[in-house]
């Protein structure tokens, strides 16, 4: 058994845990080590230093957007099968059983990816073996242990239970209810898709509360820091019910649910009241997207820059890649949809043009940002400060002119400080901005060929093709094709784009990119794509 760790030891590192803050997604724990200079012996050229970066970074988010690509394609597949316990072909079943098994398709699946995502957030802390607060050992330590991930999967899932089993009933009857009775005519409204949005939101915050409570009523830092709080007289009068403090984290998910939902809602409203079969409406929608995509992460950004608490790393990958992922996946659908394959390769090259262009423009317009930041609160405090203390030299006494001195260099040390944390804050932000782009594009790539893949014959969906039909056994070859030349001109567009971004200062080592927490919500996120898809494709 491990040594046991006393109360006191703890109670200074339980303010700043992951749980010691509102934040909804908090940061991890990283150690930047990818943009590490060699020693001075040893210096390489820069290009090949940025080089170095470029491609470890690229590996990294290859390996990492292809596991969650292959779990979009696992589960493209479970919406081809519908309901499986009726013992029917999906050809053969009713519009409400078949929309109503992808909806617990859905619930389920997603609910489990909830439990383990969440999972790695108790993973690094030690449980209490005695968790009663009043029950420490006899020499004032209390025993604890780390859980594995399925230990802390385990417990989330029990505590989460009755939330689960209560939004589980109301998601597939409720489903299965309006469906049934809806006019035909209101089917192309889509009611199910957003139900379960609704309940995805649900669980998302209920699987924060179940974590919270558990990080706060089992783990030595949990209990330390409910130990102090409750010390606090002011804490006496704020504490609050179960149900404030469950939609006080559900009001904190929000900025991630309403981002989701404006890309669910523009991309619903194009299969509705559009019809893109020519070159023209293409690059309409395609500007289009590409505008909503740049608004959503410009939103989420200044959300982050207006925090006070520190940056949560997690919370801005997760914020930057819910609208491009959802966006793009529609556009690059369109694209293979396209049976006129010089269209397809000059749209998809097109699409890679702009983002090499966007990310040049705005690391320019970020770095541009901080150089001016630094100039407007450095140079007017040191200026100020120098002409108080000539105008005291002129005019004043020994002590004073030696009490200004003093005052104006302690003014400055606070400003360029605070001038420093905003920089680098700007440059963070940036950072993880390009990061979970890039992310992003591949995960759609890979969606949006899944789910041409799995459902663009099937049955149930509408995907009907722009331009001269062709066999089958000929789209798939188109498709394929063009899947596979997205990729190779991805690749090699952010490769350049990150030798620049990184020549220009940017920190890709800011990102723990091994983190079991990103890589759970990144496949959970491409299987919430495919289930979109499948809602806003299904036949009305």
């Amino acid at each position: 058994m491990k040594k046991p760790q006393s109360v006191d030891s703890v109670v200074r590192s339980a303010s700043t845990s992951a749980w010691a803050t509102t934040t909804p997604f908090a940061p991890p724990v990283t150690t930047p080590v990818d943009n590490a200079e060699p020693s001075a012996g040893r210096r390489s050229p820069r290009w090949l230093r940025t080089a170095r970066i470029a491609t470890l970074t690229l590996v990294r988010v290859l390996r990492n957007a292809g596991l969650s690509i292959l779990v979009g394609w696992l589960f493209g597949f479970c919406y081809t099968t519908g309901n499986v316990v009726s013992g029917l072909p999906p050809a053969e079943q009713s519009y409400a059983s078949y929309v109503a098994a992808n909806g617990a398709w859905f619930h389920c699946v997603f609910s489990a990816a909830i439990v383990v995502m969440f999972a790695p957030y108790l993973t690094p802390e030690k449980f209490a073996l005695r968790p009663q607060r009043n029950a420490p050992t006899p020499n004032g330590e209390r025993e604890s242990r780390t859980l594995t991930l399925l230990e802390c999967s385990a417990k989330i899932l029990r505590g989460m239970l009755p939330h689960l089993i209560f939004s589980t009933v109301a998601e597939v009857v409720g489903c299965y209810t309006l469906i049934k009775h809806l006019p035909a005519s209101g089917r192309k409204y889509k009611p199910a898709m957003y139900m379960n949005a609704l309940w995805g939101s649900f669980v998302i915050a209920s699987g924060e509360y179940t974590a919270r409570n558990i990080y706060n009523s089992q783990t030595v830092r949990g209990l330390a820091r409910r130990q102090l709080q409750e010390a606090d007289p002011k804490h006496q009068r704020r504490r609050c019910s179960s149900l404030r403090r469950f939609l006080g984290i559900y009001a904190h998910t929000l900025p991630f649910i309403v981002s989701a939902l404006i890309a669910i809602v523009y991309v619903h409203s194009i299969s509705l009241f559009a019809s893109i079969n020519h070159e023209s409406e293409l690059v309409a929608f395609a500007i289009g997207s590409i505008a909503l995509k740049l608004a959503l992460q410009e939103v989420a950004k200044r959300h982050l820059l207006a925090t006070k608490t520190p940056l949560p790393r997690r919370s801005m990958i997760v914020l930057v890649s819910t609208p491009t992922i959802l966006v793009d996946t529609q556009v690059r659908m369109l694209l293979m949809r396209l049976q006129d394959v010089s269209i397809s390769v000059l749209g998809s090259a097109l699409l890679a043009l702009t983002e090499i262009s966007v990310r040049t423009f705005k690391s320019l317009v970020v770095h541009r940002e901080a150089r001016h930041m630094a100039k407007k609160r450095i140079v007017p405090t040191h200026a100020n400060a120098r002409c108080r203390l000539a105008i005291v030299q002129a005019t004043g006494s020994v002590s004073e002119r030696t009490s200004t001195k003093s005052r104006a260099t302690t003014a400055e040390r606070p400003a360029t400080e605070e001038t420093e944390a905003r920089r680098q804050r700007h440059l963070v932000v940036h950072a993880a901005e390009i990061y979970a782009d890039m992310y992003a594009e591949y995960m759609a790539m890979g969606c949006s060929y899944a789910i041409i893949f799995f459902l663009g014959t099937h049955p149930q969906y509408q995907f009907a093709t722009a331009g001269v039909p062709t066999s089958e056994a000929t789209q798939r070859k188109h498709q394929l094709l063009l899947f596979a030349f997205q990729v190779s001109v991805e690749v090699v567009v952010d490769f350049f784009a990150c030798n620049i971004e990184a020549l220009q200062g940017v920190d890709f080592g800011n990102f723990d990119q091994n983190d079991p927490f990103l890589a759970f919500f990144m496949s959970m996120l491409a299987f919430a794509n495919v289930s979109i898809s499948a809602g806003l494709y299904i036949h009305a």
